[in-house]
Parts: structure tokens; C-alpha cells; sequence
């Protein structure tokens, strides 16, 4: 089970994950991939590694599982990979860099489900391992194969794999053949240039790129809202304290450039990361927003400790530090997953309360629609359900009412209510001759569905309905 008894943390998690499953899994990005799954439709623009994620549910919807079990295949996988991954590093000095995974999540912390950013950053972590696991400067050929595959889901998974890239090539340098690193540049140019050239960025990144280069982004940058959420989340304080201490303490050391090299890259990063991330909604999701920098930030002990241990710094250690001492240091890492893990359950970081009772909410909601095909304003769906984004709000109320369908196995009408702004409202004329009477309107950057398209094995709408208008706030 590993020293210290780590290994539990993995089956502890993996539980948390399994028992909140359906509460993650039906919030919006996570209901639309899962909506999407099941009937068979593309999901990816160029995030291509994130196949290593849906592959799961996209064999479960084949063979008609129930969708209770597809979600489950879905939702598992990362916690699954990430368990596999700290058996194979079981006898890795730094092997429990691994539970980062588990401690920076934020909200995704009890609510992984679909996270391209949580893919990237094991790709991350396992790129870590890899490389410090290469004898020095020395050519081995799986192992620089394996750095290469895990570089290319890094940035095939998620944009925020750019703020991961800076750790990896400053150790590529220090730890691998130049033959080594010679190769395996040329291949990634060559790949990345293929798929820029194949497939080019969709919008919404090269949006998030571009913010970079907007000079008022970066005169406004202290009104920006990524900014004012960072200096309250009450999550980074952790993340913070130990990237400030290591850096202190590191600066007492002879490893002291290891040390401040280090924290200069967390702090770009975090400015990075803050003008990037302060597009659209992405300053209040912890999954593309705060997740990579929580990670280098608590690396910093993994920093210094692999700064302590490099030859050239030994006889400092051993001479400074007795048996005794030691053996403390070797006691307090073995713990530190463990003292980290149960902060998160005291409730250092909470889960957003956005998840909370998602399930019962849209049960609530989707037993007092009077039709099947609803459109209702923004304002009052919010007032209903809770405020914040209802985008998905299509997706989630079909799919509790096919998973109640399913699970009591008596005859009912799906339902799917969407949520509408005042301008979509006004238009709703034209837009009703447009999509005629058989289509299921999804998310705003969607063009409708067709109901006689969807999977009849978990979809299967009455045709011929038009949506309705109602008011939920005069039946509550």
C-alpha cells in the first residue's frame, strides 16, 4: 500500500468521486459531454488527448449500458489512471507529487468528472516522474518516448498545459541527453506545426490567447475579476504559504538559484494565467483557472527537496543534518499527502456550493414543468434553482428525467427546459419557424438538434411538441 499507508488515499478518493458522481455529472460542461456522448456526437475541437477520458462511456453508450453506468465510466477513469500511475512510481522518491491531483482540485476536488485540466495535469506529473527517472544526461529510449507522449496529452488536452511547459523544459535540460532532447524538440515542432496546420485552434482559446496581447487587459489588470477572485479564494492559501516558505527557505541554501527560479516561473504563471483566465467565465471556474497554479505552487516542496538531494548539494545535507533529523524529514514527507488530504475534508477547501444538491434541484424543477418542451427567462430559472450559469440547463433537466426513467422503469415524458435571455425571448418568433416543431435546443453555441436524431434508447421526445413559455416563479 506504500509507506505511511498513501496508498488508501487512492480508494478514498476514488469512493468520493463514485458517491458524488451524479451530483458533478449533472452541471453543465459535464451534462453536455455526457448528453453528447450518449448519442454518439463528436466533442472535441482540438483537444484531441481527451479522448483518454470518454473512451469509457463512449464503449458503455455503444452497447446500450444504462446512462447511471456510462456516467460512472466516465467519471472514474482519471481517479483510475491516477491510481495506476502512483503504482507504477511506487518506489519513486517523489511519487506522492501524484496527489497534487487531489489537493489543488478546488471544486473539482469531490467533483472530477469530465476535467480536461485535471488530464493535463497528470500528463504533467507523469512527465515529472519520467524525466527524473532518466539516469543522468544518458539516452534511454522508452523513457524519452514516454516524455514525449505524456508532453503531447499535456498540450493536446488543455491550453493550460502552457503554464506546466516552463517546470518541464528547465528539468529536460538539467536531467536529459542532448541527443535525447534534440529528438524528441524536432518531434514535438513537428507535431505541433501539423496540428496547427490541421487543425487550428477553436475560438474560444485562440480567445484566450489573444487576451494576452490586448494592451487594456493588462492597464486594467487589478480591476480584472480573476484578480479580485484569486486575492479572496480562500483555497490558495495553502498553495501560497508553501511556495512563499520554500522559496524563504530555500533562499538559505545552496541551492538557493533552484529555489528562485522556481518561484519566478509560479509567479508568471500566476500573472499569466490571471490576464488569460480573466476572459468569459473562466475566472470562476477552479478547473481552468486556479487548478495549475495550486499544483506549482505546492511543487515547491518537491522542488526543494530535490534541490537538497542533488550530488553536488550532499555534503551540506550530511553534514548539517543529523541521523535523527533525518529520519524526522523522511517521516514528515510520508505524511504530508495524508496532512494535506484531510485539510481538504475539514473543509480548508470546500466544494463549490454551486454542486450541492444539484440532483434534487433539477428533480424539483422537472416535476413542475407542466410540459415537456419548456423555455423560461434567465432570471427566474435562476431564482429557482440557484444563480450562476444555467447554459446547460437543456442537458441537465433531460438528463435526470431519462436516468428517473430509467431507474423506476414506469412510462414518462423527457423533458428538457431552456433557459433564455430577454434579446432570445423577443426573437423567439422567427426562431420557432426556423427550427420548426421537432428540435431540442441546446447550448447557445449549438445549432438545434433534431429529436428524431438523438438516441432513442435514452432520448426519445414526443415529435411534434413546440416549446412553451413559462414562469416558474408564479408555481412556486
Amino acid at each position: 500500500m506504500g509507506q505511511y499507508a498513501e496508498g488508501l488515499i487512492w480508494p478514498l478518493w476514488l469512493f468520493v468521486v463514485f458517491h458524488l458522481g451524479e451530483e458533478r455529472w449533472l452541471h453543465t460542461d459535464s451534462a453536455y459531454t455526457l448528453f453528447r456522448i450518449l448519442n454518439h456526437q463528436a466533442l472535441f475541437y482540438d483537444r484531441f488527448a481527451c479522448e483518454l477520458l470518454v473512451w469509457p462511456g463512449q464503449l458503455l453508450t455503444a452497447i446500450g449500458a444504462p446512462i447511471s453506468i456510462v456516467l460512472q465510466g466516465l467519471n472514474l477513469i482519471l481517479p483510475l489512471m491516477a491510481w495506476a500511475t502512483w503504482i507504477a512510481f511506487a518506489r519513486h522518491k517523489h511519487r506522492w507529487i501524484l496527489f497534487l491531483l487531489i489537493i489543488c482540485g478546488g471544486s473539482e476536488l469531490f467533483f472530477i468528472g469530465y476535467s480536461e485540466i485535471g488530464l493535463c495535469t497528470w500528463a504533467f506529473l507523469c512527465t515529472l516522474l519520467l524525466i527524473d527517472n532518466l539516469p543522468k544526461h544518458t539516452t534511454q529510449v522508452w523513457q524519452t518516448a514516454g516524455v514525449f507522449l505524456c508532453i503531447l496529452i499535456l498540450l493536446f488536452s488543455h491550453p493550460a498545459g502552457w503554464l506546466y511547459l516552463p517546470v518541464i523544459i528547465a528539468l529536460s535540460l538539467h536531467r536529459m541527453s542532448r541527443k535525447s532532447l534534440g529528438i524528441m524538440s524536432a518531434s514535438l515542432c513537428i507535431a505541433l506545426i501539423l496540428k496547427s496546420v490541421i487543425f487550428p485552434s477553436n475560438a474560444y482559446d485562440s480567445g484566450l490567447y489573444q487576451t494576452l496581447s490586448n494592451p487594456e487587459t493588462w492597464s486594467n489588470f487589478f480591476q480584472l475579476l480573476s484578480v479580485n477572485y484569486l486575492l479572496g479564494a480562500s483555497w490558495f492559501f495553502i498553495p501560497a504559504v508553501t511556495a512563499l516558505a520554500c522559496f524563504a527557505l530555500g533562499l538559505s541554501k545552496p541551492w538557493r538559484w533552484v529555489s528562485a527560479a522556481f518561484f519566478f516561473i509560479i509567479l508568471s504563471d500566476t500573472i499569466v494565467a490571471v490576464v488569460i483566465y480573466a476572459q468569459g467565465d473562466a475566472h470562476i471556474n477552479m478547473e481552468k483557472f486556479c487548478y495549475p497554479i495550486g499544483v506549482l505552487s505546492l511543487l515547491s516542496i518537491s522542488v526543494y527537496l530535490w534541490g537538497s538531494q542533488e550530488p553536488q548539494h550532499s555534503a551540506y545535507r550530511l553534514k548539517f543534518i543529523t541521523a535523527k533529523q533525518r529520519e524526522i524529514s523522511k517521516s514528515m514527507i510520508g505524511i504530508l499527502p495524508w496532512f494535506l488530504s484531510i485539510n481538504m475534508l475539514l473543509g480548508i477547501q470546500k466544494y463549490s456550493p454551486d454542486y450541492s444538491n444539484r440532483k434534487l434541484q433539477l428533480q424539483s424543477l422537472t416535476a413542475t414543468m407542466p410540459g415537456a418542451k419548456m423555455m423560461a427567462h434567465y432570471d427566474t430559472l435562476s431564482a429557482r434553482i440557484f444563480p450562476g450559469s444555467l447554459w446547460g440547463l437543456s442537458y441537465e433537466t433531460a438528463l435526470i428525467t431519462a436516468i428517473n426513467k430509467e431507474r423506476t422503469g414506469e412510462p414518462s415524458t423527457l423533458k428538457s427546459m431552456k433557459a433564455m435571455t430577454s434579446q432570445e425571448l423577443a426573437d423567439w418568433g422567427e426562431t420557432q419557424k426556423k427550427i420548426g416543431d421537432s428540435l431540442l435546443i441546446g447550448a447557445p453555441f449549438e445549432i438545434p438538434q433534431r429529436i428524431d436524431r438523438l438516441n432513442r434508447r435514452y432520448f426519445e421526445f414526443e415529435q411534434g411538441t413546440t416549446y412553451q413559455l413559462w414562469n416558474p416563479a408564479a408555481n412556486r
